[in-house]
This record gives structure tokens, sequence and C-alpha cells, in this order.
């Protein structure tokens, strides 16, 4: 791991906390919580996989067929698998 400098600008109210702070961080430092995978910040491993226009349509329109049915369903955000289940035996999975 390489050192990179830091310079802290303290403003004279700020610097009686200091001391707690590196503390802290000489803490996590030392436990290797600052070991290069996770400087300056971690990486990313898997990200979700983007939404195209077919997922978004497919969606809504489980949406629109679940409220038909009576099935309390959010405007936004995942679509529960149950009402995803729902919708594909009553429609044949299209």
């Amino acid at each position: 791991m390489t050192a990179i400098p830091k310079a802290i600008d303290l403003q004279a109210g700020q610097a009686p906390g200091l001391p707690g702070v590196v503390l802290c961080w000489l803490r996590n430092a030392s436990a290797g919580l600052l070991a290069e995978k996770h400087w300056p910040y971690p990486q990313r491993t898997a990200l979700a996989p983007k939404r195209t226009a077919a997922t978004r349509e497919r969606s809504s329109g489980i949406r629109a067929w679940a409220k038909d049915q009576g099935v309390a369903v959010r405007n936004r955000g995942p679509v529960p698998a149950s009402v995803i289940a729902q919708y594909e035996a009553a429609t044949g999975g299209s």
C-alpha cells in the first residue's frame, strides 16, 4: 500500500475533537480496513442489470393486470414475485 499524504485544515473550535477522530482512524487502519482494495472506494463487484424499455413495459403491464384483478400493487418499485406468479399463471406466462 502506498502512502498518500493528507492535509487537515482545522478551525480553532474543531481542534479539540481531532484526537478522537485520529484514534478512530488508526483503529480502523490497524484492523486492515484501509487496505488498497478499500481505498479510496471499494469496487462494486456486481451491478443490477439495466432496465430496458421491454422490462418497463412488462412491469407496467403486470401492474395494470394486478389492479384490474383487485390485487394491491405499488406504482413504483419492484413488482412482488407473488404478483408476477399470479400474472404468469393467469396469462400463460406472456
